[in-house]
């Protein structure tokens, strides 16, 4: 019998890295807690001797599948008394040399998606299912209607412009290097026909240099409403990234009815879909070495395939306004399917939260 049948409140803990997609994300998992009606905080630091009930029933370390952030949390997990599980992101391989001196198997790892978990089994920790992050529907609707309207405010800055945006941090891994190059192929063709709108936390390098990209907001400074909401004001994201864990900005452009342009590579292929974002492929695989204790699995492709994938939506845009608006309602009514209650109760199960989502579903609950 479920604990929700039991009438029994729960008292659920939250320990994330501090990163804003993470952060964004424990708070989903906290708002799927309180919505079936039990109890959840979010703390920076668990006392592990506090780590039971009937202080608290079960434990969420949410963190970096790599050597140096998994240590961080071991001491933590192995002394708590409750119910626990890792959730954790990686962006490439953990060493397996690194994670064979130590206790790390006894952690049990739920990983933020399918690839994920392939790249956690290499390195020989113990991964016991695959848990995708989530959007909370309910606050893209409301993006989508803000966003309708600061959309106003964009085509007046720059008008008959198709207007594309690129959300995250500037890292070697978000391939922006070789957005700067197909930029400026792509600036040989059609400069005046597009802008190129940026939210990131270090706008310098080659991609501002071009007359027509503007830096409009530090990433993590603008709230979480508003980059939604200029995602919906925009008519692309842009996310040239090479290696992700999970891929959150590509959801939640579709969640605000946005196509998104991206390499077809893992694990944005577990979620995303071809009918409605524009992708390419990539040409090799690189792994590079970095100081967390992990190799990076970069994928890398051609410049000119980006800039032709954005040529090419530059055209449906301003040749096949049908088309693009059909692209924008087909990308809303799949991501929807990512919405945190009906994601995250699976994650809470290995907290000793079972909740049963085919009767809450008949009964109007989850959504």
């Amino acid at each position: 019998m479920s604990i929700l049948e039991n009438n029994q409140q729960m008292r659920i803990a939250i320990v994330p890295l501090k990163a804003v997609s993470v952060l964004n994300q424990a708070n989903l998992i906290k708002k799927t807690i309180e919505h079936f009606h039990h109890d959840a905080i979010i703390k920076t630091y668990i006392d592990a001797f506090k780590c039971r009930p009937p202080n608290i029933d079960g434990v969420i370390f949410f963190t970096l599948g790599a050597v140096a952030f998994l240590q961080e949390v071991l001491p933590q997990y192995i002394m708590c008394k409750a119910e626990k599980i890792v959730y954790a992101t990686v962006e490439g391989v953990p060493s397996r040399v690194m994670m064979e001196h130590g206790n790390f198997d006894k952690l049990d790892i739920v990983a933020v998606s399918k690839w994920v978990a392939d790249q956690l089994r290499k390195a020989g920790l113990s991964v016991i299912d695959w848990v995708h992050h989530a959007i909370d529907i309910e606050e893209s609707k409301k993006a989508i209607e803000h966003g309708d309207k600061l959309r106003q405010k964009l085509e007046r800055e720059y008008p008959n412009r198709v207007k594309f945006l690129y959300v995250g941090r500037n890292d070697p891994r978000k391939g922006l290097n070789i957005l700067a190059k197909a930029v400026e192929m792509l600036n040989e063709k059609a400069k005046d026909q597009y802008i190129l709108l940026t939210i990131t936390d270090n706008p310098n390098g080659e991609l501002w240099q071009k007359e027509n990209v503007k830096n409009i907001a530090k990433f993590g400074d603008m709230p979480h409403f508003m980059v939604l909401a200029y995602m919906r004001a925009c008519d692309y994201l842009v996310f040239p990234t090479m290696s992700e864990g999970f891929g959150l900005p590509l959801l939640e452009a579709n969640s605000v009815g946005r196509p998104v342009i991206h390499a077809w590579i893992p694990p944005l292929d577990e979620f995303s879909d071809k009918t409605f974002n524009f992708v390419f492929d990539f040409d090799e695989i690189k792994l590079i070495p970095i100081r967390t204790g992990q190799y990076w699995v970069l994928h890398v492709y051609d410049p000119y395939y980006l800039a032709d994938t954005m040529q090419y939506a530059i055209d449906i845009y301003k040749n096949n306004k049908d088309d693009y608006e059909k692209y924008c309602e087909m990308a809303i009514e799949h991501s929807w399917k990512w919405d945190y209650r009906r994601v995250y109760p699976r994650l809470l199960r290995y907290v000793g939260l079972d909740i049963d989502l085919y009767k809450c579903e008949i009964k109007g609950e989850c959504i």
